[in-house]
C-alpha cells in the first residue's frame, strides 16, 4: 500500500536528481564541505543537514547524491502519510492520502531545491513522530524514541517544535475516554519540556526568537490574515489565479468528508477513526505546522516560500483523504472523482514546476559557461558579474551564492579586472570597465 504512494512521489520529482546547485545551495555546500554545522552569520541552528551533507561530499557524492537525498526523503514522508492515513481511514483513504502529498505541487521548491533539506528532514521527523503515536499504550521505549525525533526534527529545523503540540491534538481528538486523554497527556510531558527548552536556549543565545516576535500584529484583521494563509496556501499551491477548478474540487471533498462527519453511518467501520476526528485533526495539523514561522509565513504568487507548507500538506492530504473512507455512495462515487481530477491537475501543475526549475538550471549554466570563456580569453585576474538573475519565475537561480560559484571560474594572476554585467541573456563588461568583449570561435570549415 505504501509502495504507491512512495513510488509516486519518485516519478513527480525525480527529475530534480540532475538539477544541480542553485543560490543558497552554494552557500549550505561550502558551509557544509568546511564543517560550520552552526555559522556564525546565520540566525539558525540547523545541524543534521549540514553534517549529512558534508558526510556526502566527504565520500565523493556530488549534487545528483544531495539532491536524492530530497527525494528519498520525500518518499518516505509520502509512505508515512499514507500509513497514518491507512490507520486513521482504512487503506483507501490511506493511499489518496500519500498519493495527495507525494505530488502536491507546492512542495517543489522543497523537494526538487536542494536546500528544502531542511524542511524535507524535519517533516520526516514529525511524521515518524506521529507513526510512533499510534496506538494509544504508553511505553516508556515509546517516549523515548519521540524526544529524540523531536531533538532530530528541530536540529534540521526549527518547525519540527510542533511535535508535542501535534500529538496533543490527536490525543485529545481521538481519546475515548478521559483517563486515556491525561495518560497521553503525562507521556507528552517530556517531548513538550524539551521542545519548550530548545525555544528558551535559542532566546538566550540568539535574538532571531526576539525579532520573530516583535512581529506579532496588533490588529484582529492582521492576525486572521496569517491563520487564513497556510489554509489558502495548501489549498490552492498553484501560480497565480488558475486554481479555480482546483478550489472546486477540494471543496468537493471536504464537502464529502463533512457529510462523512455528520452522518453516523460513515464512523461504523470497525478500526477507524471517526471521520469528524481525521477532519478536524488534519485541520489542525494545517495550522499548527505554521504556527513556527506564522509571522513570516507567505507564499508568493510564484510559489516563492511554498515550501514552509511542505509540513502543512501532510495534515491537508490527511483531512480531505477522510472522505473516501465511507462506504455510502458519495464517497464511493464522488469522492474518488474528485480526487483522480484533483491529482490529475496536481501532475499538470508539477510538470510546469520541472518545466520552471529546468530553466533556472539553463540560466544558471549558461552564465557560468559565459563567465570561463571570458576569463580563459582575457584572461580575467578576478571576475564580478552585476544584475545576475535572482529567479525564473519563483526559482532560484543567484539570490545568493554567487561569488561561491565564480570561486571555480578560472583566473590568471597576471590578468585584468573583469567587472561584467548580465544583460537577460549574455555578459558583457560593465560601463568603464577596461575588459575587451572575447572573440567568438569560428571553427575552420573544410
Amino acid at each position: 500500500m505504501w509502495l504507491i504512494p512512495a513510488g509516486a512521489a519518485l516519478g513527480a520529482f525525480g527529475w530534480a536528481i540532475t538539477l544541480g546547485p542553485l543560490s543558497d545551495d552554494f552557500v549550505l555546500h561550502a558551509w557544509a564541505v568546511d564543517g560550520q554545522w552552526l555559522p556564525q552569520s546565520w540566525p539558525f541552528v540547523r545541524p543534521l543537514p549540514l553534517a549529512l551533507w558534508q558526510a556526502i561530499a566527504a565520500a565523493g557524492g556530488g549534487w545528483g547524491l544531495l539532491h536524492a537525498v530530497n527525494l528519498v526523503a520525500h518518499a518516505l514522508n509520502s509512505a508515512l502519510v499514507a500509513s497514518i492515513g491507512a490507520r486513521w481511514s482504512g487503506s483507501r483513504a490511506g493511499v489518496a492520502a500519500g498519493l495527495l502529498f507525494a505530488c502536491f505541487p507546492a512542495s517543489t521548491e522543497a523537494v526538487a531545491w536542494s536546500a528544502g533539506v531542511f524542511d524535507v528532514l524535519a517533516t520526516t521527523a514529525v511524521l515518524l513522530s506521529v507513526s510512533l503515536w499510534e496506538p494509544a499504550a504508553p511505553s516508556a521505549r515509546r517516549t523515548a524514541a519521540i524526544v529524540l525525533l523531536c531533538v532530530a526534527g528541530m536540529l534540521c529545523k526549527e518547525s519540527a517544535l510542533v511535535i508535542p503540540a501535534l500529538l496533543a491534538l490527536i490525543a485529545f481528538t481521538f481519546a475515548t475516554t478521559f483517563t486515556e486523554t491525561r495518560t497521553r497527556m503525562r507521556e507528552l510531558t517530556l517531548p513538550a519540556t524539551v521542545a519548550a527548552a530548545f525555544v528558551v536556549a535559542r532566546a538566550l543565545s540568539s535574538t532571531a526568537v526576539s525579532t520573530h516576535l516583535s512581529s506579532v500584529p496588533a490588529s484582529r484583521r492582521a492576525w486572521k490574515d496569517l491563520l487564513v494563509r497556510p489554509f489558502s496556501g495548501v489549498a490552492l499551491p498553484v501560480r497565480g489565479d488558475e486554481g479555480e477548478l482546483l478550489a472546486i474540487l477540494v471543496l468537493i471533498l471536504v464537502g464529502v468528508a463533512l457529510a462523512r462527519a455528520l452522518r453516523p453511518s460513515g464512523v461504523s467501520e470497525v478500526d477507524m477513526a471517526p471521520a469528524g476526528a481525521v477532519l478536524a485533526v488534519g485541520s489542525g495539523w494545517i495550522l499548527i505546522a505554521a504556527l513556527p514561522l506564522l509571522m513570516t509565513f507567505f507564499v508568493s504568487s510564484t510559489l516563492e516560500g511554498s515550501r514552509y507548507l511542505y509540513l502543512s500538506s501532510a495534515g491537508f492530504a490527511l483531512a480531505l483523504s477522510s472522505a473516501l473512507a465511507g462506504r455510502a455512495v458519495i464517497s464511493r462515487v464522488m469522492a474518488p472523482a474528485a480526487l483522480v481530477a484533483i491529482l490529475a491537475f496536481y501532475g499538470a501543475r508539477v510538470n510546469e514546476e520541472r518545466q520552471i526549475w529546468q530553466s533556472a538550471a539553463k540560466l544558471r549554466d549558461s552564465l557560468l559557461s559565459q563567465a570561463y570563456q571570458i576569463a580563459e580569453t582575457v584572461p580575467c585576474r578576478t571576475v564580478t558579474i552585476a544584475n545576475a538573475p535572482d529567479n525564473v519565475s519563483g526559482a532560484y537561480v543567484f539570490r545568493v551564492g554567487l561569488d561561491i560559484a565564480l570561486a571555480a571560474v578560472p583566473t590568471n594572476p597576471e590578468g585584468t579586472p573583469c567587472s561584467l554585467r548580465w544583460n537577460g541573456s549574455t555578459l558583457e563588461p560593465s560601463p568603464q570597465s577596461p575588459v575587451p568583449r572575447p572573440r567568438p570561435t569560428v571553427r575552420n570549415q573544410e
